[in-house]
């Protein structure tokens, strides 16, 4: 103008202008969502309330181009440029990773646009979100199976390496397997963990570990079995018949002193220091089966008849806790012509010296009387009693022998091997034809 003033023209936005903008902005996907209750504050003059907005939004929601939730109205063309990238990683890999779609997303905005979100990434495929990690069924699946081998393997090598008070199931270190086996980032296996993995991989653990403490438990029932068969036997023979008559109740004293001494110092202490330490510490119920089994034992200087008591209870106890079956007479009867016939190849043999020879020869004679039950356990201390059990048992000439042997085996000699075989023939006639 002549006067040298510029004009500046102010172009006028009317509120449908702006939101025309706002629209377009939504639809190119520059401005991923926007909120109805927002936008009817924003465009009073437009909008009367929310439900107006919803009304205006509805034909592009109907086109597809915008998705129309609640509270919401989402861009479609957002929603899949933001989507690229983990859709491609869920094709290839099986999850993806949906941090960067929710980032500074409002908690009421991302409840609403979820379902649609992982419509678009998973392609309609079976898929379940955890925390920010969509992850393939198939991948899940795969993972929880190897959670639960493991965490078996995990119990196994604890179970070799530590005390049983020790065995806990690392879930540290069962993450950073599944990450390493299956190539996924730790914060995937963290976040499917404890909805999906921890039951299963404690559960294998716990499973794990109840198998092994079996297996170790019937291996230390078969370890003490031989055990139990012994005693079973040796006891049983101080019931046989003949022993049972008054005059020989010194007899049967000193056998049951023998016996619960040797069954003592020979064959159980030394198996409670044998049988396994380290598995015992593994395993609560064999380390107190055990420990029950050596509280009950009789103690040094008790008299034989309470011993022998004590040990057949604490026998009972032991076999109950390690599930040890009673021995059936069969069982019994197999082993005490077992350990008859074992006693016999030594009588056969001219080399046992004379004193083991002349108390195998009275043990046998005695397993061959009427009534005889197990097999006796002795030492030379009985020999004089067993032989006095034996009168009106064997003619005068095998008491004549016997003493005659014993005699010369406490005066400290060897016996000839004819006197052996005198003693064998005794026991069975055949022993005398043996050159």
């Amino acid at each position: 103008m002549g006067d040298g003033k510029t004009i500046i023209f102010t172009p006028i936005v009317t509120p449908q202008g702006e939101l025309a903008n706002k629209v377009g902005d939504l639809l190119s996907g520059q401005v991923p969502w926007l909120e109805f209750s927002s936008l009817s504050l924003q465009f009073p003059a437009v909008f009367d309330g929310v439900p107006a907005a919803k009304s205006y939004f509805a034909e592009h929601s109907a086109s597809g181009d915008l998705i129309a939730t609640q509270n919401t109205v989402v861009s479609s063309r957002w929603l899949s440029n933001a989507g690229s990238s983990p859709r491609k990683s869920f094709e290839e890999l099986g999850y993806a990773d949906l941090s960067d779609l929710f980032k500074d997303m409002p908690k009421k905005v991302r409840g609403e646009i979820t379902n649609q979100a992982l419509e678009s990434i998973s392609g309609g495929s079976g898929s379940k979100l955890y925390e920010n990690f969509l992850v393939r069924d198939e991948l899940l699946d795969d993972m929880v199976e190897a959670a639960k081998t493991a965490a078996a393997a995990q119990a196994a090598t604890q179970w070799e390496h530590s005390s049983r008070s020790a065995l806990t199931l690392n879930s540290t270190s069962l993450i950073e397997s599944l990450s390493s086996k299956h190539d996924v980032p730790i914060e995937m296996v963290n976040s499917v963990y404890k909805p999906c993995l921890a039951t299963g991989a404690r559960g294998s653990f716990s499973t794990q570990l109840s198998s092994l403490e079996s297996s170790l438990m019937i291996e230390l029932a078969k370890t003490w079995e031989e055990v139990v068969l012994e005693w079973e036997l040796r006891s049983s023979s101080l019931r046989s018949s003949h022993l049972q008559e008054p005059s020989n109740e010194s007899l049967r004293e000193q056998l049951t002193e023998i016996l619960t001494s040797y069954m003592l110092a020979d064959v159980i202490r030394p198996k409670i220091k044998t049988a396994g330490p380290s598995s015992l510490q593994r395993s609560p119920k064999a380390a107190k089966a055990i420990k029950d089994f050596n509280l009950n034992l009789p103690a040094d200087g008790e008299d034989s008849a309470q011993s022998m008591r004590k040990l057949q209870s604490a026998t009972d106890k032991l076999r109950g806790q390690l599930r040890i079956s009673v021995p059936t007479t069969d069982e019994l009867s197999e082993a005490r012509e077992t350990m008859l016939m074992q006693m016999r190849a030594q009588l056969r043999d001219m080399n046992t010296d004379g004193p083991r020879y002349l108390l195998l020869t009275l043990l046998l004679l005695h397993a061959q009387m009427e009534g005889s039950m197990g097999v006796l356990y002795s030492t030379g201390r009985c020999v004089p009693r067993l032989i006095r059990s034996l009168r009106g048992r064997v003619d005068t000439e095998a008491l004549s022998l016997l003493n005659a042997c014993k005699d010369q085996v406490k005066a400290g000699n060897d016996l000839a091997m004819d006197k052996k075989k005198e003693l064998g023939a005794l026991v069975d006639p055949r022993f005398g034809d043996s050159g």
